[in-house]
């Protein structure tokens, strides 16, 4: 593997734990996460508007993979982007 493609992988990884974390609380208010975490948010849980299952992700962490996938040398190929949307 390429260093490239290794940090890309993390990315997506990191991308994933992050949506994991944050998916519970998606959409909240900020003033509202402040009072209900004031340290901020430690842990993962489930529940919120999707009803997430404890480490679930939301789409977010499902569509990534697609718009990697469309990545080149030369960019971001976008219809690719769209067929991969459409396949998922």
């Amino acid at each position: 593997m390429t260093d490239r493609y290794d940090r890309a992988i993390r990315c997506l990884l990191g991308l994933a734990c992050g949506d994991a974390m944050g998916g519970a609380v998606e959409f909240r208010d900020r003033a509202d996460l402040y009072r209900s975490y004031p340290d901020g948010i430690r842990d993962i849980f489930g529940g919120g508007p999707h009803q997430l299952e404890r480490g679930e992700h939301t789409d977010d962490t499902a569509m990534a993979p697609a718009i990697a996938r469309a990545c080149t040398e030369e960019g971001i190929d976008l219809h690719t982007v769209a067929a991969n949307f459409v396949a998922w």
